[in-house]
């Protein structure tokens, strides 16, 4: 009786194990800002305009005025303009060769400090 008892037990807490690691997938969910090297400067520069914006909500991503849909199998946006690949990690989506950083994260706080540690010198 106790080893049935402790197989269930072991059973119930592998189905939660399994069913926590497989929870952790990153969520694209947010607001990103282009970031990249300058082709005139070389300097890394960090865009926080509404023109360097994209805003993920739900399966909708939003860039400037368009409105695309987030197909996650594929990794691709459909939209008026067409369907594009995407490719998003560690808090970093590149779209159509450009590269945006989620901001709030440790990532996007590690572009703003390097693009912005010269600001106190000037």
């Amino acid at each position: 009786m106790k080893k049935k008892l402790l197989a269930v037990l072991l059973t119930v807490m592998s189905v939660f194990l399994l069913v926590a690691c497989s929870s952790e997938t990153e969520k694209m969910e947010g607001t990103y800002y282009k970031y990249g090297y300058s082709s005139n400067t070389g300097e890394l520069t960090l865009g926080t305009s509404t023109n360097n914006k994209i805003v993920v909500s739900g399966d909708i991503m939003t860039v400037g005025n368009e409105q695309y849909s987030i197909n996650e199998d594929d990794k691709t946006v459909t939209g008026s303009n067409g369907t594009l690949s995407y490719a998003y990690s560690d808090d970093v989506l590149t779209l159509d060769g450009d590269t945006y950083v989620k901001t709030g994260t440790d990532k996007y706080d590690e572009i703003y400090e390097e693009v912005h540690e010269n600001d106190e010198d000037d």
